[in-house]
């Protein structure tokens, strides 16, 4: 059987704006060898290499959080701990464009949504949600002004058993859930951190696969250490 594949990973660019910069960092490339530079340099071979070095944060970009992000025990797996079949799982994607930005999604919302596209949520799954983000793109500060679960429809996502919940936006937290003085203060982040799940944030294209079960695969780098890592994000369809 023929497949399909859909990119879901945002483009990673030099100086891009980054969600949450007081924490995150933009990233920058720059040059360490050129073509122009290296032509020439060997005698005997009409060849020449082009090499850049880049500085990125964990969280930069479409990226996986690491249970060890958000869990200060010591025994918290950190990326290069954690088993590959978590990064690469059955998944169903759901519409909830319908939730404002700076409001919550719910329980009611996800299970509408489910029930919309007559998907059922299984053990081991990852949980995609598309919000329409990226239609906001031309408002002044959509990059920072998102939906994101509650407590309740966090939860009831881990009963399910899912092992990584993944949105577009720049975390699966509602964006008032993530100042200092927020009360509550990350629900959904929380959860995951109690429940032992992944979560991918700045995902890219779910409204290609909003209503669809696929194989979803998003591989980080085998960082020793790593709290997060920016992906390359797929989605695998049967044609």
């Amino acid at each position: 059987m023929a497949r399909h594949l859909i990119d879901l990973s945002r483009e990673i660019a030099h100086m891009m704006p980054v969600a949450n910069p007081h924490v995150n960092q933009v990233p920058a490339f720059w040059d360490r060898l050129t073509h122009e530079g290296t032509q020439g340099k060997w005698q005997h071979a009409d060849i020449s290499f082009h090499i850049r070095d880049f500085l990125i944060g964990e969280h930069v970009g479409t990226h996986v959080d690491a249970l060890c992000h958000y869990d200060p025990r010591p025994e918290a797996p950190c990326l290069s701990e954690l088993p590959l079949d978590m990064f690469m799982t059955d998944a169903v994607c759901i519409d909830v464009s319908h939730v404002k930005p700076g409001t919550f999604i719910t329980v009611d919302d996800l299970k509408s949504g489910i029930a919309k596209a007559s998907l059922q949520v299984q053990k081991g799954d990852t949980f995609l949600y598309w919000q329409d983000y990226y239609a906001r793109q031309h408002e002044p500060n959509w990059l920072h002004e998102f939906a994101g679960l509650d407590w309740d429809a966090a939860q009831w996502l881990a009963d399910q058993g899912v092992v990584n919940i993944g949105c577009e936006c720049a975390s699966i937290d509602n964006c008032l859930a993530m100042p200092f003085d927020a009360e509550p203060a990350f629900p959904a982040h929380r959860t995951c951190r109690d429940r032992g799940i992944l979560n991918t944030e700045n995902l890219a294209n779910l409204e290609r696969v909003v209503g669809k079960r696929f194989l979803y695969i998003g591989l980080p780098l085998k960082l020793a250490g790593g709290t997060g890592c920016p992906i390359r994000a797929v989605a695998v369809l049967d044609s």
